[in-house]
């Protein structure tokens, strides 16, 4: 692992690996992927889909790299809150965009990545689409 490379506040994307069966840390200037942790909280959180990579899992039905969480790392456990946190998910089949719930969401102000391949979202901070 790659820990000691991160400061705090690297901006980076973040993404499930389906390979390493962890999430990938990609920094969001170099496009490099820097790390790989089970576990890892972000602030400052937009939620990406790339529509032709979606598009591509559809005709395919391959999965690919095409939805990201761009924020900003933190060193932070990841129980480390006392504000409600919500289930955010994502399934090219079935939506355009990550949600909570039915509800499309564009960003958070923090959002923690759990090993079971949950991601969860400050309540508190979600911005849906329509909620400027």
């Amino acid at each position: 692992m790659l820990h000691h490379h991160l400061v705090s506040m690297h901006k980076v994307k973040v993404y499930y690996n389906l390979h390493k069966h962890c999430w990938s840390i990609v920094d969001f200037k170099t496009r490099r992927v820097i790390d790989h942790r089970t576990e890892l909280v972000l602030i400052n959180c937009l939620f990406k889909v790339c529509e032709s990579g979606r598009q591509r899992v559809l005709k395919t039905k391959h999965k690919n790299v095409h939805a990201t969480i761009v924020g900003y790392l933190i060193e932070d456990d990841v129980n480390n809150d006392v504000k409600p946190f919500v289930q955010i998910w994502y399934n090219p089949y079935k939506s355009t965009h990550f949600k909570y719930g039915d509800i499309p969401v564009k960003s958070a102000s923090k959002v923690r990545f759990y090993n079971n391949k949950t991601v969860t979202a400050e309540l508190d901070g979600l911005i849906s689409y329509g909620n400027n």
